[in-house]
């Protein structure tokens, strides 16, 4: 986010929570503050902050407390990076979606790929180590669970699946 952008969501913040500007007013060294938390939002882009900000306004995640207002960009920007990864996880779905739709097609036509399986099960394993480099443990459970969803994507008939 530019100082731009997050001047920008400042605003839209102030809007939907006027009492924010108020209490920037009463803290020692609001310029200060304000640099840390444009620090804290650097990377997340405007349009999450907005949505959270939009989000928090209607009352669909918890409100931030009075006495966390200073934690406000900290509480902002884990709530974007939950919705990305949220969106993340929807793309990765949807992907998986279609390729098991292959796959089934060509289980049904009795070309099994176990090749394009094995070449997948290595290609999950990168991304488990990248996402828990320090933990062994969880990148195999993570593994197997996109292993175990895409089996089961294969196997579970379909509509207009024939017999």
């Amino acid at each position: 986010m530019t100082e731009q952008e997050f001047d920008k969501w400042l605003n839209d913040y102030a809007v939907a929570f006027p009492s924010i500007l108020d209490w920037l007013d009463r803290i020692p060294d609001q310029t200060r503050t304000l640099q840390r938390w444009h620090m804290t939002l650097k990377k997340i882009s405007i349009d999450h902050a907005v949505k959270v900000t939009d989000m928090l306004a209607a009352g669909e995640l918890p409100d931030i407390p009075a006495y966390d207002r200073e934690k406000t960009a900290m509480i902002v920007r884990r709530h974007a990076f939950a919705i990305l990864e949220k969106e993340s996880r929807k793309r990765q779905q949807a992907d998986m979606m279609a390729e098991s739709s292959e796959l089934r097609e060509e289980n049904r036509q009795g070309k099994f790929p176990a090749g394009r399986l094995y070449v997948k099960a290595v290609e999950l394993w990168e991304q488990a180590r990248k996402k828990f480099p320090d933990d062994e443990g969880s990148a195999k459970r993570w593994v197997h669970e996109q292993m175990n969803d895409m089996f089961n994507a294969v196997a579970t008939p379909h509509e207009g699946d024939q017999e």
